[in-house]
């Protein structure tokens, strides 16, 4: 899909390297979910700028609930960048894993030394207890992390960079 869409859509670089780009682009962009909660709390913060200046009853009061709206969106922007954060370093170890592996085939013993007592345990303790964690199903924020890039990734990041709608 990634070959596809870069062929027909980038025309300043080279396959195979364009595909590639395409993918490590929609495998690190944030989640359409997390992405649409940031703008509406970016609205909401003009909005409530914008009536802080009035002093008028309707004024106050659209104030007040601008405020309540922004402190839930701020709560769910947070819970959903703390999971794709969690998602991201559990990638993360996944790939030092493969480079402890490959370290300890090819006898780089300082590498595999440094990966294996100090960086992947110190990546491991940075992600919640499997126990404090919700199961992986569609009610769970967990949902919105995928271990690899969907064509529906990559053609929302080509869409994004080109402007032009896939």
């Amino acid at each position: 899909m990634s070959a596809v869409y870069s062929a027909r859509y980038i025309s300043d670089r080279f396959l195979p390297d364009k595909a590639i780009d395409l993918v490590d682009d929609a495998h690190e962009s944030k989640p359409d979910e997390l992405e649409s909660l940031e703008w509406e709390v970016m609205t909401l913060q003009i909005e409530l700028e914008s009536l802080k200046n009035e002093s008028d009853t309707f004024s106050m009061e659209r104030r007040n609930k601008v405020e309540q709206e922004l402190k839930e969106k701020r709560e769910e922007v947070a819970v959903l960048t703390g999971v794709w954060h969690t998602g991201r370093i559990c990638g993360l170890t996944r790939d030092l894993k493969h480079q402890l592996d490959f370290a300890q085939r090819h006898g780089q013993f300082e590498l595999a030394s440094r990966l294996w007592c100090s960086t992947i345990p110190e990546l491991q303790r940075q992600l919640p207890a499997e126990g404090d964690q919700a199961n992986r199903d569609q009610e769970s924020p967990l949902a919105m992390l995928h271990d690899r890039a969907t064509s529906n990734n990559i053609s929302r990041v080509e869409a994004k960079a080109t402007g032009i709608p896939v």
